[in-house]
């Protein structure tokens, strides 16, 4: 039986390589002693060209940025930034130059959890256990100071995309296909799915992610290929080097599992030798870093709930708008900017595996990240853009070379790749949103915010507020914070966003007090029912504070409502959601923003083609508001009652000077609640709380008294 599967795989072997007698329908050889130095020549313009492209556009949102200094940086140049996480790299980066350990950084995250066990059993503390972009971010960087790091973050970012191109490029030029893999570099580096990932702003591991995943095959496809044994050990052992680089720069071994099969394979088809071939994949594993390591994929993206304890706690990875599913029309654009071109592009790339099954297989695992995306968002499908777009490429240049054969030239089959690979340079130019621009994850004013007086100087001192601020609270302010995005799916999020949507700021002040004593893991380990731990909360009220605890409120909190609510409206012991209130026919937990223009009659507003009476309450004379209530600066200037039983939705009318007036609805559960009662109305309970800072329209920072 093995020796029948053995003849038959010889001989679609023999198959496959009697198609090399087609010169159009080869990969490129440089062994060409007349052209050769041509064909190097124009194979290095199509790097550059990928490389080139993919850069020029992040320096052009960055010539926007220096246009719009109000918009993308403080008031004193710091540059700001376009992803949550930057702050974490940059804030650790400070940590290394300022105390010559990161962990200093990590100490005031997960308050007070981190703090206590990083003062019992210090951690060991490497370069290699933090990330590359740390110590990059950290050795490039003139001073410590944020200013200074964040400006050398963003420095790289336009490298690093031309990096990532050149990677990408390697990986299929491993394969023979390097006019190809430039157009791979350079679509996978502008398509959608990219640039919302790497572009101008997004300090993270993404803007290398891509380019070191591709690098790592291009590496395994080299060693898979070697012939001498010296050659086989230096290879293996180089791609081994290569996966040690991407676990440094982005812990996740799974990649690296990937490879390894992928080497596996090529060897074993390459050379029919299974003995050699499972050398290979032993060797990779035991000095790639991958033998311990496990997958790197955390259970949250496949949890709807998480547990804590005895009680149930809903997964806030729910709520993250960049890890949300999306279908096949979506996917495809984000990749190509096109269902048609991704169509092309996925049946290039299976032709291509037709022609090539042993080196067509290697890129298989990237492109299986169009499927991760439905368990873990659109994150990951920008793995896979590359193979789409190599797809696209090989059916270009191949087909512009088999035209240019009736030539009978040696450089023809250079040149036609040549022009096909300026054609779909442009066409990924044309196809691509070189427009796109990001605003900050933060307004300049709110960042402005927590570099309050209030806050510096205090290394005990605690600041709560929504999770998306823990990292840029870490890095412009002295405090410590509860959560932050590393954390975020702790139970302490779902008691924060409880204490935001509770009425009572008595609540609020026992939410906050408890996690500041003890964190909720001490409680919640000790396997106590939801009664016991209400009863530890409440009993939180007359704990006196350890340090100063303060409590930060913003706008943008209140766009994030929606989120904030599914989180907080939850019952945890029996791990079911509260239904959301109805506002205007909607089941909702945040704030239903209105377009409004006055009606013919008085007191009375058209929104959204609906009438709005504001002396009866009626809308269309078929609903009642409960209220209509006006803020002026942030300040409660009057209120008018229409419905005693308090059910039905709160007009809302916000004014801020230089500001348009700002309409909304949202239900009485809302209007009532804490967020609302103390950033929007400036009204909160004196016994509690305090006044810090008043930013308004933009935050408002309160002291726990």
């Amino acid at each position: 039986m093995g020796q029948t599967l053995l003849d038959m795989f010889r001989q679609f072997k023999s198959w496959h390589q009697q198609l090399d007698r087609f010169v159009w329908f080869s990969p490129h050889r440089l062994t060409h002693d007349r052209f050769r130095l041509y064909l190097i020549a124009s194979i290095l313009l199509a790097g550059v060209c990928a490389a080139a492209m993919t850069a020029s556009v992040r320096l052009a949102q960055y010539d926007k940025w220096s246009e719009n200094p109000q918009i993308f940086a403080l008031a004193d140049g710091t540059p700001l930034y376009t992803t949550t996480d930057a702050p974490y790299f940059i804030g650790k980066a400070q940590a290394l130059l300022e105390e010559g350990s990161f962990r200093a950084f990590d100490a005031r995250r997960v308050y007070p959890f981190n703090r206590d066990e990083f003062a019992k059993d210090p951690p060991p503390d490497s370069l290699f256990d933090t990330e590359l972009l740390v110590v990059l971010l950290a050795f490039l960087s003139d001073s410590a100071d944020a200013k200074s790091l964040l400006q050398t973050g963003h420095f790289l970012i336009p490298i690093t995309a031309a990096l990532s191109a050149v990677m990408v490029m390697l990986a299929f030029g491993a394969g023979g296909y390097w006019f190809e893999g430039a157009i791979a570099g350079a679509g996978s580096g502008l398509c959608f799915a990219n640039l919302v990932r790497t572009g101008a702003g997004r300090i993270d591991t993404d803007q290398l992610n891509v380019g070191l995943f591709y690098l790592l095959i291009a590496a395994v496809i080299w060693a898979a290929r070697a012939s001498g044994k010296r050659q086989v050990i230096i290879l293996t052992l180089l791609a081994c080097l290569c996966n040690q680089l991407f676990l440094w720069w982005y812990a996740k071994a799974l990649f690296g599992w990937m490879a390894a099969a992928g080497l596996f394979w090529l060897s074993l088809y390459i050379h029919e030798q299974p003995k050699r071939s499972l050398i290979q994949f032993l060797t990779f594993i035991l000095f790639s870093g991958i033998a311990l390591s496990g997958l790197g994929i955390g259970e949250t993206y496949f949890l709807d709930q998480l547990a804590g304890g005895e009680l149930i706690f809903p997964n806030t990875f729910d709520t993250i708008t960049e890890i949300a599913k999306r279908d096949w029309p979506a996917l495809a654009r984000a990749m190509t900017g096109s269902m048609a071109l991704a169509v092309c592009g996925g049946i290039g790339y299976l032709l291509f595996c037709c022609r090539h099954p042993d080196v067509g297989a290697v890129y298989i695992p990237a492109l299986l990240f169009i499927f991760a995306s439905f368990i873990a968002g659109n994150r990951m499908i920008f793995f896979a853009a590359p193979v789409i777009w190599f797809g696209i490429g090989w059916l270009c240049v191949t087909g512009f070379r088999a035209a240019f054969s009736v030539w009978r030239h040696p450089a023809s089959s250079c040149s036609a790749s040549l022009v096909a690979t300026a054609g779909c340079f442009m066409l990924v130019w044309t196809q691509s949103p070189t427009d796109l621009l990001q605003r900050p994850s933060f307004p300049a004013p709110v960042i402005q915010a927590l570099t309050s007086p209030a806050l510096q100087n205090q290394p005990d001192a605690v600041l709560a507020s929504w999770w998306d601020y823990g990292y840029s609270g870490l890095l412009f302010s002295d405090a410590n914070v509860f959560h932050d995005g590393g954390s975020q799916t702790l139970p302490r999020t779902h008691y924060i966003a409880r204490g935001l949507l509770s009425s009572s700021p008595a609540e609020l002040a026992s939410i906050l007090k408890f996690l500041q004593a003890n964190g909720e893991q001490s409680v919640l380990l000790r396997n106590l029912d939801g009664v016991a731990v209400e009863q530890r909360i409440k009993g939180a009220e007359d704990i006196p504070l350890s340090a100063p605890l303060y409590l930060f409120l913003t706008r943008q909190m209140s766009q994030w409502m929606p989120s904030i609510g599914r989180l907080g409206a939850f019952d945890t012991t029996s791990g079911r959601a509260f239904e959301p209130p109805v506002v205007l026919g909607r089941q909702m937990h945040g704030y239903l923003s209105l377009r409004c223009r006055s009606a013919a009659q008085p007191n009375s507003l058209v929104c959204g083609g609906r009438r709005f009476d504001l002396n009866s309450g009626m809308i269309d004379n078929t609903e009642r508001l409960s209220a209509v209530l006006q803020a002026e600066g942030g300040q409660l200037a009057w209120i008018k009652q229409f419905d005693e039983t308090v059910t039905n939705p709160v007009l809302f009318i916000d004014n801020t000077e230089n500001q348009s007036p700002q309409l909304s609805v949202l239900s009485p559960a809302l209007f009532a609640s804490n967020h609302h009662q103390m950033f929007h109305l400036g009204r909160f309970d004196p016994r509690y709380f305090e006044l810090v800072e008043d930013n308004y329209p933009h935050s408002r920072l309160y002291r726990l008294k």
